[in-house]
Order: structure tokens, then sequence, then C-alpha cells
């Protein structure tokens, strides 16, 4: 695994440029390293190295394999940053092999899965369970000061955004000039900037979630297509067809011709209410068949200055959902 900072994390033995996590096995427990490489030249830190010739730090390795979960493709190809609510400090998780490694300091305490409803809304009762009890595929976290006052750092309330338990059998055409529900957010009532700006209300006593669904297409197709989707059908007004306004990076790196202007969010939020925004999109085809490595079809937050986006995985490339139109 590669880690790429700005500056020095003593906690995890990270230094300021490129660092190398490595796994390895010893005495029949699952260890790691991670090893700085100062300079700015990038490591390949898939090559496999003998341990013992690298100086680094050790770190503590916990595997985790809930019972009902036992196959390699329950566990995305992903790794995610998480929090020991003990000490007070970051660590982070990577799949690995038949299970979900959790790394960090030599007695760190691993957060908890979140709650989450008991009764699954639609897709395959097990790959339900697998997006909620596998934290690969979902994502929490403290998000940033919800009114923008200048802080810099994360410490409003706590946020949680579920990749949709099919997200990661999609393909480009199933999002082709149709709705496809990508995502399922949960937040603190303290977040209530965030209602406002993005359209993510607060999870109530009944576990209420926001809601987030992709289309591809000219927005006149997808807008059209909304007034046919239960949870969207709402937001659909004819005398507002004016599509929403991207932000600069609609045409940024890695924005083919065919994803310009053609990928749109709907976000339901837990109140029902309904806005429409961009999705900018950036096609990795071609660095997924280099590694052989299929789509992963999970969901981040997308740490900004003063709030937060969400990444999704679409297909066979990554989706960063725009703030949308009042």
């Amino acid at each position: 695994m590669e880690i790429l900072t700005e500056g020095r994390y003593p906690p995890l033995g990270i230094g300021p440029g490129f660092n190398c996590a490595y796994l390895f096995l010893t005495v029949g427990s699952l260890q790691a390293r991670m090893v700085h490489f100062a300079g700015r030249h990038e490591p390949d830190c898939a090559r496999p190295v003998d341990p013992d010739t690298l100086a680094g730090t050790d770190l503590e390795v916990q595997w985790v394999r809930p019972p009902m979960h036992p196959q390699s493709e329950d566990y995305p190809s992903a790794a995610r940053w998480d929090w020991d609510p003990a000490h007070r400090i970051q660590y982070f998780g990577v799949k690995c092999g038949t299970g979900w490694c959790e790394v960090g300091p030599p007695g760190f305490v691993a957060s908890k899965v979140p709650a989450f409803p008991s009764t699954p809304d639609g897709p395959p009762l097990l790959n339900w369970h697998r997006v909620r009890h596998i934290k690969g595929w979902f994502d929490q976290q403290r998000l940033a000061p919800a009114l923008g006052n200048g802080s810099q750092g994360p410490e409003a309330g706590w946020g949680e955004v579920f990749a949709d338990p099919l997200l990661v059998t999609r393909r480009v055409t199933d999002f082709t000039r149709t709705w496809v529900l990508v995502a399922r957010a949960r937040l603190d009532a303290s977040l209530t900037a965030y209602v406002d700006k993005w359209n993510l209300g607060p999870t109530d006593s009944q576990n209420k979630e926001n809601r987030l669904y992709f289309c591809r297409g000219r927005w006149s197709e997808c807008y059209g297509l909304a007034l046919g989707v239960r949870d969207l059908a709402s937001g659909f007004d004819s005398n507002r067809p004016d599509a929403p306004v991207c932000g600069d990076e609609a045409n940024g790196y890695d924005v083919t011709t065919a994803d310009r202007g053609m990928w749109w969010v709907g976000i339901v939020s837990t109140t029902g209410k309904v806005r429409f925004g961009c999705v900018i999109r950036r096609d990795h085809a071609a660095d997924l068949a280099f590694y052989h490595l299929p789509p992963n079809g999970t969901v981040r937050w997308r740490w900004r200055d003063n709030d937060e986006t969400i990444w999704a995985s679409c297909a066979e490339g990554c989706c960063q959902v725009q703030k949308p139109r009042n």
C-alpha cells in the first residue's frame, strides 16, 4: 500500500512524500512495517520485498473476517483511513486475502462498525450485510467544519456513506439514460449546514438514510427520466429544465470527451426532498486492465477544506459528486 503525505505522522511512521506499508507473515501472524522513502522518487509498493532488509516502523495488524463473509470477493480491493477512538489517532485498513486488515500502532483500538437498519431495502440479503459489515465498502469519519469557519481540521459530527450492494456489478451501460442507486449516507444531527449545501439530512430515530442516484446522458434525458423514479419524482419540475452548473474539475484531467457533461446526481434527503447536481467522472479502465483489477464498487468521503463531498466507484472509473443546485 502506498501513502503520499505532505508532512509527518509519527503514530504510523509516515514521513513527507512517499511511504510504503508492507504486510508480511511471521510466526503464524500478520505484521506490518511502514517504510518512508525520502526524496521525490515514487517507489513501487506492490513489488515484493524482504522486510528484514527495510528499516521502518513496525505496526500491529488485526485481521477481521466476519463468519458470513469467507470469500475473497467479499472484500474490495481498497484501503481507507480509520480512527482509534481510545487513543484518538488515525490508522488504516486494507484488503488482505479473504479478510480485512486493520493496521495501526501496537495496542491500537479498532473502530466499531456503525449501527444500521436491520431490514434490507431491496438488494440480496447477503450482499446488503456485506457492505455494512466490511469496512472497505463504506466510509465513516468526522466531517470537516460544516459552517466553513476557517478551521483546518475536521471537528464536526460523524458522517457515514455506504456503497449500494449492487454498485460493484455496474457497468457504464447500466448508468446510461438510467438512474442507478449508488450510495446511502447517514449524518449526525449536528451537521445542519450539510442540509442546505448538499441536501444531506440527519439520520433520525427511524434510521432514515440519504440516497444518491447517478445517471449518464444528456441532462434533458436524465432529468426527464427522474419523473419515473419513485425517490426522484418529487424533484422534477417542468419549469426548471436547466442543467446544473458543474465545477472547474468537469474539464480536468482524465475526463474523457464521452464523459464530459454527461454524468448527474440526484440526492434524496432523509426528509424526501430531492436536489440534482453534477458528477465528474474520471475513467480508469486502462489502469484497471493493466493491473488486472475489477472495479471495486466502494464509496468514500472526499475531504475538502470546509466541507466534504462524496466519491463513488462507477464502473471502470471514479465519480466525484459536485454540490447540487438549489
